[in-house]
């Protein structure tokens, strides 16, 4: 999945839960405002928690259409 993708799944939120997405945008906006370094430590852990979630769930993705391949692959010999 491209930024674009991962943007739709933002908006979709957005757009079932509007009340939510308000006040999590408040929360945020005030932890900004009263302790900016909490808040900037906490961005960057969850960007970086989002960076390696999209590693593994990339890399598992590859493994199975990997594995996938050499099944059907194996299967075909065995009609041979």
């Amino acid at each position: 999945m491209d930024v674009s993708g991962y943007m739709g799944v933002v908006i979709g939120f957005y757009q079932a839960h509007p009340l939510v997405t308000v006040a999590i945008a408040l929360v945020l906006a005030y932890l900004l405002y009263r302790r900016p370094k909490f808040f900037l430590s906490i961005l960057l852990l969850a960007v970086i928690l989002a960076v390696m979630a999209h590693f593994i769930l990339k890399a598992g993705s590859s493994g199975v259409s990997v594995e996938e391949k050499a099944i059907n692959k194996g299967s075909v010999r065995q009609e041979d």
